[in-house]
């Protein structure tokens, strides 16, 4: 191994922004694949006309742009964290707040969804039944375990984050 690489592998600044970019750049190609998958979901809207199970799309769609806008949140933060080599901000506290409120968003949004396309389209008479399946269903397809994993996830990096933030801080503060 060569001494520069050496250097880099010893110097934590280095190695925090060599990780930051090396993980921006797979938070782009997920973004990339996303959002293809969002742009093939538009092209179905407008190239068909408006019926029932079409209007189902429009979960999964809500559920792909919010994942879209989680990807973008860590983008955002991992590109400033590579900027700057500094992983102990009160930005990037905020940025992880962000973050697991999208994943929020993405278990309650679909089911949101799917239910006002039920209220929109469902006889009278069956409006309650209906809702009441297709609020199970909604659960059961969207309300997954590793959404669930991710959030909880996300939550412990924020109060980590934090944690290591005011660390920093008290320790600038005695110096």
């Amino acid at each position: 191994m060569s001494t520069q690489a050496m250097k880099i592998l010893h110097s934590p600044d280095k190695r925090i922004r060599l990780v930051s970019a090396a993980a921006a750049v797979l938070t782009v190609i997920g973004l990339q694949a996303a959002g293809k998958y969002l742009f093939s979901m538009l092209s179905v809207f407008f190239s068909e006309p408006f019926s029932y199970p079409q209007t189902m799309l429009y979960s999964q769609f809500a559920s792909c742009l919010t994942w879209c806008c989680f990807l973008a949140a860590v983008l955002i933060l991992l590109i400033r964290v590579a900027a700057t080599g500094k992983a102990f901000t009160l930005f990037n506290v905020r940025i992880l707040k962000i973050a697991g409120i999208i994943l929020l968003l993405c278990l309650i949004l679909p089911p949101v969804c799917d239910i006002a396309t039920v209220v929109i389209f469902s006889q009278p008479e069956h409006l309650v039944s209906d809702i009441l399946i297709t609020l199970l269903q909604s659960v059961l397809l969207y309300a997954n375990f590793y959404t669930v994993i991710m959030i909880l996830l996300v939550a412990l990096c924020r109060e980590c984050v934090y944690y290591g933030t005011m660390l920093q801080t008290e320790s600038d503060e005695t110096v």
